[in-house]
């Protein structure tokens, strides 16, 4: 059996990408352009040179077999950068696996999701609506999954809140809600509000000209932040 091919010399070949002092950090497989196509996908991958010349074929004129060989061979000789041991410092290539056409060797960062998770938590806790009455016991994962709710609402566990959407856990005090100028936070600056199309203006405190003109709260904030400039025809006079 031979590794080299002689029907087509680009059917198969190893390549590596350079750093700017010459050194590999990356060792691939592959046939017709892929030496030369972008890798990196999002925030996974390795980035290709912008310049040819950090591109080496290394062998070429190989068959599939002798190319995932040489892949191999090449990775291990260089080592790569994510595996160690006692006796062998970590390598110089980015590479995640060994090579060969295969994830042997990947390191997983969360292998363990949902329940195999060692962060999962597995404490039941008693959920009960407020003005329904209406007491669930779950985890905090199912019954965010089960009620269809934010995640926030695990900062009930956390004492940060003690209601949220009605719920709370059963058992801890729950404080008055407290909203409008009842609120401690509430904003009282004055503002002046003008519409471009009616040509009112108005002096009111942001909570205020958000309730009276069913504008929402988010689309106030970014009237005054300056995100937007107009927003249904309301516009900050400064």
């Amino acid at each position: 059996m031979t590794i080299y091919s002689e029907k087509n010399p680009l059917r198969f070949y190893v390549y590596a990408y350079l750093r700017t002092d010459g050194t590999p950090y990356y060792i691939g497989k592959g046939s017709g352009r892929r030496a030369w196509e972008e890798h990196r996908r999002g925030c996974r991958g390795v980035s290709t040179p912008t310049t040819s010349s950090r591109i080496v074929i290394m062998e070429r004129n190989l068959t599939n077999f002798g190319a995932l060989a040489l892949e191999r061979f090449y990775i291990k000789w260089y080592g790569r950068k994510d595996v160690s041991c006692p006796n062998h410092p970590p390598g110089i290539l980015h590479n995640r696996t060994d090579g060969g056409d295969s994830t042997v060797g990947y390191k997983w960062k969360n292998p363990r999701i949902g329940k195999t998770s060692p962060r999962y938590n597995h404490t039941i806790f008693c959920w009960e609506h407020i003005e329904s009455g209406i007491c669930v016991s779950s985890t905090l994962a199912n019954f965010i999954e089960s009620h269809h709710i934010g995640k926030a609402v695990s900062r009930l566990i956390d004492n940060k809140i003690t209601s949220y959407k009605g719920w709370h856990i059963k058992g801890r005090p729950v404080a008055p809600e407290r909203c409008g100028e009842d609120n401690p936070n509430y904003n009282y600056t004055l503002y002046d509000w003008h519409n471009t199309i009616s040509n009112e203006l108005h002096r009111l405190t942001r909570h205020a000209f958000a309730n009276r003109f069913g504008i929402k709260y988010y689309n106030v904030s970014n009237l005054l932040r300056g995100k937007c400039r107009v927003h249904k025809g309301w516009r900050v006079v400064r």
